[in-house]
């Protein structure tokens, strides 16, 4: 989860720290607007040197950085990017999460929920061949040529997935983030009874958050709300106020959230979240606390439940989730769990009780760990992921929504029953995925894109 974005611009901090020792006895006001303007060109230029963004990464993590203490010490001047500088700095285990992004490409998703790819959400299931459609975004070229969630990519520009994930290159074999890039996809169906190919063409297509909203009604007429929730993305604040206005009308008595593969994003989001789902109870309660480094006790903070048009007052919620279910998503689930009960259904979440705040350097921004999340009752310790009340296997057979389908099944069997079906368990464990998500990782897994291309 990214809490807010500081911009470093000419002049600001790390700028300084650049520029100090070669200009500290400068003074402007005796420089022409010439000598001026070629100082501003070679402040910027300096400070978007593969050195001067080393640099940055450097000054900011010594600052910010939530394992500080234990951080080694490394000279910018020996890596060839920032990337490489935040991956020398990072003290793993425990972070995992420190991850450095493209500025637009990452703005204009978390801002506005806009992409540019052919529109599907991808996954490494049960083998490294094992490449899956997990979600296809309405509209987008995936879309209109029919492909669907459950279909299997066998091979990407010509090139098989076992190849590309031997190599490392899974993650970027569909090519820039550039309208216009032809991707060739030879495909089968889930059911392994067709196979297919595509030739498709990227474009800007707008990832809508929440989606799916579907009702169901128990043997003794609890009402059952059900909706997919993508990314804690800006756009989402706007789409709960019109969902959870729905779900009011509809007198629901029970609320299923599928975050299956959602990675996370504003902790503002996933608090309105939260407050929606249980309303006054809660409110002016304790939803999270942030706590900083020891040098920075002074940013520690305390986010409460807020007062939200619409809120349900639920006493309960269940979660649907995969190992792929992360950050903002697992925050909701721990912050509510203090004041109502919380049932996760399907498998163990990622595990980031972390958060980042971004910090823009030149055309790209830096996420480093730089707090941990604690609910009211200080609990927050949970690296190795929140454990499923029921097991249930992610059942990509089925579209997401369908009640057959066996994590949305099991979590209306749990209502219906109070008690996780056995044989769903069996069969869930049968079909653990292969590995779970790395940033970076050979699947190119993100917190903030979380296999969207």
């Amino acid at each position: 989860m990214s809490e807010s974005i500081h911009r470093l611009k000419r002049g600001a901090v790390i700028g300084l720290i650049l520029l100090s020792g070669l200009f500290i006895s400068a003074c402007l006001d005796d420089i022409n607007e010439q000598q001026s303007q070629a100082f501003s060109k070679a402040q910027s230029q300096l400070a978007c040197s593969v050195q001067g963004q080393n640099r940055s990464v450097k000054s900011i993590m010594e600052f910010w950085y939530l394992y500080v203490d234990q951080m080694p010490d490394r000279d910018p001047n020996d890596f060839s990017s920032p990337r490489e500088m935040l991956a020398a700095l990072q003290v793993d285990p425990p972070d995992r999460f420190s991850f450095i992004s493209e500025r637009e490409t990452t703005l204009n998703f978390t801002e506005e929920g806009r992409r540019i790819g052919i529109g599907v959400q991808l996954a490494l299931m049960n083998a490294p061949d094992d490449y899956r459609v997990v979600d296809v975004f309405a509209d987008a070229p995936a879309d209109q040529a029919d492909v669907r969630r459950g279909d299997r990519v066998l091979q990407i520009n010509g090139r098989s997935v076992q190849e590309l994930f031997n190599t490392g290159q899974l993650g970027s074999a569909m090519g820039p983030e550039e309208e216009g890039v032809l991707v060739e996809l030879d495909m089968e169906r889930a059911d392994g009874e067709e196979q297919y190919s595509v030739s498709l063409e990227k474009v800007e297509f707008v990832v809508d958050p929440v989606v799916r909203l579907n009702f169901f009604d128990l043997s003794d007429d609890r009402r059952v709300a059900y909706f997919h929730f993508r990314n804690f993305i800006v756009p989402a604040a706007d789409r709960f106020d019109d969902v959870f206005a729905e779900l009011s009308e509809e007198a629901v008595d029970e609320l299923i959230i599928d975050m299956r593969y959602n990675g996370g994003g504003r902790i503002a989001v996933a608090e309105q979240l939260a407050s929606q789902i249980a309303g006054d109870a809660v409110q002016d309660e304790i939803f999270v606390q942030l706590v900083h480094n020891e040098a920075r006790t002074d940013q520690n903070r305390i986010r409460r439940f807020g007062e939200e048009i619409g809120a349900l007052g639920l006493d309960r919620l269940l979660v649907i989730a995969t190992e792929r279910t992360a950050s903002a998503s697992e925050l909701v689930v721990n912050g509510l769990r203090p004041f109502i009960d919380v049932e996760i259904i399907g498998s163990r979440t990622f595990g980031k009780p972390v958060g980042s705040y971004g910090f823009e350097i030149c055309d790209l921004i830096m996420f480093p760990t730089a707090f941990a999340t604690l609910n009211a009752l200080d609990e927050g310790d949970y690296f190795d992921g929140l454990p499923a009340t029921c097991e249930a296997a992610d059942d990509l057979a089925l579209p997401l929504g369908d009640e057959e389908e066996s994590s949305l099944a099991e979590a209306l069997h749990f209502l219906e029953t109070g008690q996780c079906d056995a044989e769903a368990g069996r069969l869930a464990r049968e079909v653990q995925p292969l590995h779970r998500p790395q940033v970076g990782g050979p699947d190119g897994w993100d917190p903030i894109h979380t296999g969207i291309h």
